[in-house]
C-alpha cells in the first residue's frame, strides 16, 4: 500500500443511471483508494449494488433493500490488507493494514431527525465500540447533523445528538477535518435553494495532505457533492535537521489557513490575566502555527554541500 490514503465520500441519492455510472467512469475516479457512498443504488431483484466489471474497485455493500452505506476499495490494494470489521445497512467499518499502525474507515449514514431529540441513534452506539480498536480511524460520512462547529455562521439550526457525535469522536482524540461551512448538500425544492454541511469526516491521523474539499468535476446530479481527502499513512525517510527545508513557493495558503482555525480554534476562549495564562496561550499559538506549517508547506531534501543560503 503506498504512502498515501485517498478518499471520496459520496452520496449518490441511490441513482445508478443518474450518479454511479458515470462516477465509475471518470477516468480520475481510479486514483482514489477508496469510495466511500451514502445512499447507493441497490438492484430491486437482488439489492445488490452496482460494480460494472470493468471497475478499478471491488465492492463492499451488504445487500439490503435498506442499504445506505458501501465502500469500493480500489484493487490495487491486495485484499490480505483489507478486512471487514462490521458491515450493516447504516454502517460498513473496514481495518486496512499499513507497515505503520492498522487504519479503520468507518462509512455511516444516520437517518434525518429532529434537532430536539436527545435519542442517541444505536448506530453511534455501535461505531463507539468499533472506535475501541487500537491504531488509526477515519469516521465519514451523511450525517444530517447540524452543529455550530461545522455550519456556515448564517445556518443557526443545532442537533442535540451532534454533541454526542462529537463526545464520541473526542474519545479517540479525533479531530473534525471538514472545513467550517463547507456546502456538502446543496438542494433545490422549487423556489428553496438550502446548502448546508453534514457530509463530514473525523479522524484521530494527524498527517493530513488534502482536508477534506468539494470535487466539482466528478459531481453527477447528485443533491450532495463529493468530498476527497487524502492523508499521508507511511513512515516517510526522516531528513537530517540540516537538510530539512521548506519549499515555502509550494505553500498551499487554503490548507495553511484551515489548519491553523483548526488548531487554535479555542484560544478566543483562554483568559489572558497572569503572566503564566499569556505564555501557555503564546505555547498553544506557537504550536498551532508550527502544525499548519508541517501540514500546508511541503519539505524538500537538501545536498549535504548546501550551504543553507
Amino acid at each position: 500500500m503506498s504512502t498515501k490514503l485517498t478518499l471520496l465520500q459520496y452520496n449518490v441519492n441511490k441513482s445508478r443511471k443518474k450518479v454511479l455510472i458515470g462516477l465509475l467512469e471518470e477516468r480520475e475516479i481510479a486514483k482514489f483508494d477508496v469510495l466511500a457512498i451514502q445512499e447507493p443504488w441497490k438492484n430491486p431483484y437482488n439489492w445488490e449494488g452496482y460494480n460494472p466489471r470493468n471497475s478499478p474497485f471491488y465492492l463492499i455493500q451488504k445487500p439490503s433493500e435498506k442499504a445506505r452505506t458501501a465502500i469500493y476499495v480500489n484493487k490495487r490494494i491486495p485484499k490480505s490488507q483489507v478486512s471487514e470489521i462490521y458491515k450493516d445497512t447504516d454502517l460498513i467499518s473496514l481495518k486496512m493494514s499499513t507497515t505503520k499502525e492498522d487504519i479503520y474507515i468507518h462509512n455511516l449514514y444516520i437517518e434525518p431527525t429532529t434537532h430536539s431529540t436527545t435519542d442517541l441513534p444505536p448506530i453511534l452506539n455501535i461505531l463507539r465500540g468499533l472506535l475501541g480498536n487500537r491504531g488509526g480511524h477515519i469516521i465519514l460520512g451523511d450525517f444530517n447533523l447540524h452543529h455550530p462547529l461545522w455550519n456556515s455562521p448564517t445556518y443557526d439550526k443545532h442537533h442535540y445528538i451532534a454533541d454526542d457525535l462529537l463526545d464520541i469522536a473526542s474519545e479517540i482524540g479525533a479531530t473534525l477535518y471538514t472545513p467550517k461551512g463547507l456546502p456538502t448538500r446543496d438542494c433545490q425544492r422549487g423556489t428553496h435553494h438550502e446548502t448546508t454541511t453534514i457530509d463530514l469526516l473525523f479522524s484521530n491521523l494527524e498527517n493530513i495532505e488534502t482536508i477534506p474539499r468539494i470535487r466539482e468535476d466528478l459531481e453527477q446530479g447528485s443533491d450532495h457533492l463529493p468530498i476527497e481527502t487524502t492523508f499521508m499513512i507511511g513512515d516517510p525517510p526522516e531528513l537530517s535537521p540540516s537538510t530539512k527545508k521548506r519549499l515555502w513557493k509550494d505553500l498551499d495558503s487554503e490548507l495553511f489557513l484551515a489548519t491553523f482555525d483548526r488548531e487554535a480554534a479555542y484560544l478566543d476562549l483562554l483568559p489572558l490575566s497572569t503572566r503564566e495564562s499569556i505564555d501557555y496561550f503564546i505555547d498553544l499559538l506557537i504550536k498551532a502555527i508550527e502544525k499548519a506549517i508541517d501540514i500546508a508547506v511541503p519539505l524538500k531534501r537538501g545536498s549535504p554541500y548546501d550551504k543553507g543560503f
